[in-house]
């Protein structure tokens, strides 16, 4: 009989379900999925979420081209000497603000697609 943990206590012991979604105590750890872990009272819940792996990658490349894009057009702006020497510092800056925002971004991407891959 094949079972689902989803929670710990502070014993080791797993609560779990079976296939017909009867509760019991079983020994043992958590999975290691990478999801979100919750410590209540004596319990440690693991938040389980089934993921289209092939669809989340392709979000994730169709948002790392989104960003791609715009930190091209941000870097043209600030590259551009007629934009810098005639727009107010204020916006400059924003430009500047904005580019270092979708660097970051576009990191996280990257290594969000790395773990998928």
């Amino acid at each position: 009989m094949k079972l689902q943990i989803d929670a710990l206590d502070a014993g080791g012991r797993g609560v779990a379900r079976n296939a017909e979604g009867k509760v019991a105590f079983v020994e043992g750890a958590l999975p290691a999925a990478g999801a979100p872990v919750s410590i209540v009272g004596e319990y440690r819940l693991m938040l389980k979420i089934e993921v289209n792996m092939s669809a989340e990658r392709e979000r994730l490349h169709k948002e790392r081209l989104r960003l791609e894009a715009e930190i091209a057009k941000c870097e043209g702006k600030l590259a551009n000497p007629g934009f810098v020497d005639r727009a107010p510092p204020l916006i400059v800056a924003q430009e500047k603000e904005r580019l270092a925002r979708f660097r970051a971004m576009l990191e996280k991407v990257n290594e969000q697609l790395q773990q998928l891959a």
